[in-house]
């Protein structure tokens, strides 16, 4: 009875083994409809914006070893945690005279993300996009970033699975594009406005909100001044209305 019990142990295992290696992972199609736009992605002479679509490497958690060679946008079933993996490539001048914003359009479910071995941010669950500065301190020319995805619903972080009969099933992995975005040191971080106009429509006022975002830590940065200018057009013209220019002191509008 005895080895009876044990062969069967042994054969559960070797079946929760064959399981994990056999995790199907799916490439979904990339970019049909051009969706790396200039201004989708705030691309400009200032921001350099580039996909990362190829080059990842992914794996089970238990077994580092084998690891499958993808692109992403990619997918899988199931509730266990996959890693994916990618070397890049930067320049001195990357690290030390610009920002780094690595940006993701969409991740389901939770995900850990890791520079060189730095834990830098936990998603706790969700498929929004959202952006993340690279502190410059852990980046290295040859950089790995590394992101462990779980599909993993419980009531703890969401509605669980066994109650989400009228939503639609969505597989666990990277479901839309990953960049990684160059700025300048000294960079609007967020801007937003909002407006009113007078009860005799004889005037209006309006309220810009904008951050400012500044990885030079240098002493002698705190002193500058900066300028933000803002341009109004005439909807469906290429002359602006008014042109206002103000001026700012750096050192209240930091944001880390």
């Amino acid at each position: 009875m005895t080895k009876v019990l044990n062969r069967l142990f042994i054969l559960i295992i070797l079946l929760q083994n064959l399981l994990l290696a056999q995790i199907k992972v799916t490439s979904l199609p990339q970019n049909q409809r051009d969706i790396f736009d200039q201004v989708f992605f705030d691309k400009n002479e200032y921001r350099n914006v580039d996909l990362m679509n190829s080059g990842w490497k992914v794996y089970h958690e238990s077994d580092p070893e084998k690891k499958v060679s993808v692109s992403v946008p990619a997918i899988f079933e199931g509730e266990e945690s996959l890693i994916f993996e990618k070397q890049i490539s930067l320049t001195q001048t990357q690290i030390q005279s610009s920002q780094l914003v690595l940006g993701f359009l969409g991740i389901n479910y939770s995900a850990e993300i890791s520079i060189n071995g730095y834990n830098i941010y936990k998603h706790s669950g969700g498929s929004y996009p959202f952006e993340l500065a690279l502190p410059k301190d852990i980046l290295k020319e040859n950089s790995v970033i590394t992101i462990k995805v779980s599909n993993k619903l419980d009531s703890e972080y969401s509605v669980p699975s066994t109650q989400r009969f009228l939503f639609s099933s969505l597989s666990g992995g990277i479901i839309r594009e990953i960049y990684l975005k160059t700025v300048s040191t000294i960079h609007i971080t967020s801007n937003s406005f909002s407006y009113s106009f007078e009860q005799n429509l004889s005037k209006a006022v309006i309220n810009f909100k904008i951050g400012i975002g500044n990885s030079d830590f240098k002493t002698n940065s705190l002193s500058s001044d900066i300028i933000i200018r803002i341009n109004l057009f005439s909807p469906g013209s290429s002359c602006y209305l008014i042109d206002v220019s103000i001026a700012y002191c750096l050192r209240f509008l930091y944001h880390f």
